[in-house]
């Protein structure tokens, strides 16, 4: 190989470095604007839905007393209720997390280096 060879190699290895980081840039961007919005969401979500939740289960708690007149069946009542509201509220934050998970940058990886598409595939032979 020759001099000019050698240039040519290490200019498209320092061209390959200047790509990666530029993705990793946008990366960064995309992270920086998917944050605020959860942040903002988590906080609007804690402070509207804390004071109107409340009454909304102290209203449907007295609700049920007065049709059953047991205090055990209310709180069993709006015990159920909160559980699913919990389940709801986790289904859409899963949802959200995994828009989160960069996939685009993985496929991009495993698209021109498929050294890690086979780093789980090495295992060892027990029989060797």
């Amino acid at each position: 190989m020759s001099l000019n060879d050698f240039d040519k190699l290490g200019m498209n290895f320092f061209h390959l470095i200047k790509k990666r980081i530029h993705l990793f840039k946008l990366e960064y961007k995309l992270a920086k604007m998917s944050i605020a919005p959860l942040i903002l969401l988590a906080i609007g979500l804690l402070i509207v839905s804390n004071t109107t939740w409340l009454f909304f289960l102290i209203f449907i708690t007295y609700l049920i007393y007065l049709h059953t007149q047991h205090f055990l069946i209310c709180l069993l009542a709006i015990l159920l209720l909160n559980i699913t509201f919990i389940g709801i509220l986790v289904f859409f934050l899963n949802k959200f997390f995994i828009n989160m998970k960069f996939l685009r940058t993985r496929k991009h990886f495993q698209k021109h280096q498929p050294e890690f598409n086979h780093e789980s595939d090495e295992t060892v032979k027990a029989t060797d």
